[in-house]
């Protein structure tokens, strides 16, 4: 089985717990990106119910380039010359979204056995998350990958 969605929107990363008086919470812009990742996967899953066992997930963190910048290095930024060096943390980019998947397109984010990511300047800020079921991959591929391992 193969989900594809779109985060609308900046990519964000997964922001660091806060302590207050001894009791721990999630940052709320976090926990509000995090039901935003949350909503879109729900719709792109539809009646189904959550991955289980292992699945590969794809994640392409587009951000737009800087307002202040020129309309050419704009340009230039958005067709690939340039890559984002900024915040968020592709990392943290990560988290975010298998935080806010969690429950609905997986039962949990160790299921995440294959990881590819990226980001990257574009016109229309967004991420891509496109996650597959292990089962489903290409004959090709298990078939390579059981070769690495056995070399």
């Amino acid at each position: 089985m193969k989900i594809e969605f779109v985060v609308p929107g900046q990519p964000k990363g997964k922001g660091t717990h806060r302590t207050v008086k001894g009791h721990a919470y999630a940052d709320p812009a976090t926990r509000a990106y995090e039901r935003t990742v949350g909503t879109c996967a729900r719709i792109a899953m539809g009646p189904a119910r959550p991955l289980e066992g292992p699945v590969s997930l794809q994640i392409d963190a587009v951000a737009t380039p800087p307002e202040s910048w020129s309309k050419k290095r704009r340009q230039r930024a958005a067709s690939g010359f340039e890559y984002p060096t900024v915040k968020p943390d592709l990392s943290n980019v990560i988290k975010a979204v298998e935080d806010g998947c969690k429950g609905i397109t997986w039962l949990d984010d160790k299921q995440v056995v294959e990881l590819t990511s990226g980001k990257r300047y574009g016109y229309q800020a967004c991420v891509f998350v496109q996650i597959t079921t292990m089962a489903d991959q290409a004959p090709e591929a298990k078939a390579v990958i059981e070769k690495a391992i056995a070399a």
